[in-house]
């Protein structure tokens, strides 16, 4: 049985996810790739590297994304 828990993601004004313990601090690239998928909902990998790394190669851009999600 897994446990869910509740929490809040504020994306006008300043960044900030709340959980039951409190604000939860985030690097950048994490509040960008939630702020995404918080507009978006759900998102290909492919559409969230591009569009997060849009400087960047495929290669590279995939693997920021997949440090990101690892940090998370």
């Amino acid at each position: 049985m897994s446990t869910v828990i509740p929490s809040q993601l504020r994306l006008l004004g300043q960044f900030r996810l709340e959980s039951a313990g409190g604000p939860v601090g985030l690097c950048g690239n994490a509040q960008r790739l939630l702020a995404l998928v918080g507009l978006r909902g759900r998102v290909s990998h492919s559409v969230l590297a591009g569009t997060l790394w849009p400087d960047a190669t495929e290669e590279h851009a995939r693997d920021s994304l997949r440090t990101t999600l690892w940090k998370l």
